[in-house]
């Protein structure tokens, strides 16, 4: 990178291991909206990402922690208007945020400043983002895959990804 630090294929980017870009990540959460302590998701927008049961584990957490916010990051992919078509019908607009694709600075604070990285793909070959949640020292709440429990170890917190509760109970805690 143009840091000089080696990354190695398939590595995290290493900006999610280092501090900088608070400012300008808060300045993007403020200006969404989003107060207090949030739940990040990072990842193309699209049906294996889980999202949508993301989307209903999160009302369910946020029953017992109002207070949460939910933050999206990443592009739309196919079928993202059933992502936003959930969170309508939950009428949580003002609770969860999607910011698009974000910078990788900006992007790495905002996922440093979360409460918890969630990741609660159904399918995944690798699971970056649980490796860059983990570099930047956020908790991470992630499927119970065999390829996650590689990459994580005993680092995150699993949840079978087709249980709603389970995956509420691990965004509340």
């Amino acid at each position: 990178d143009a840091s000089g630090t080696p990354v190695a294929a398939g590595g995290f980017d290493p900006v999610f291991a280092r501090p900088g870009g608070e400012d300008k990540a808060s300045q993007l959460l403020t200006h969404e909206g989003v107060r207090g302590p949030y739940v990040v998701a990072l990842g193309t927008l699209e049906p294996r990402k889980n999202l949508v049961r993301l989307v209903a584990a999160f009302a369910r957490a946020r029953a017992r922690r109002p207070e949460l916010s939910l933050v999206l990051l990443g592009r739309a992919g196919w079928r993202a208007e059933e992502l936003f078509a959930e969170i309508d019908r939950r009428e949580l607009k003002t609770a969860v945020r999607w910011l698009g694709p974000v910078p990788d600075a900006s992007a790495a604070a905002i996922v440093r400043g979360a409460a918890c990285l969630a990741f609660p793909s159904l399918s995944e070959g690798f699971g970056l983002p649980v490796i860059e949640g983990l570099a930047a020292g956020t908790p991470v709440a992630c499927s119970d895959l065999p390829v996650l429990r590689e990459v994580a170890g005993d680092a995150a917190l699993f949840f079978d990804p087709a249980d709603e509760a389970a995956m509420a109970e691990a965004l509340s805690s």
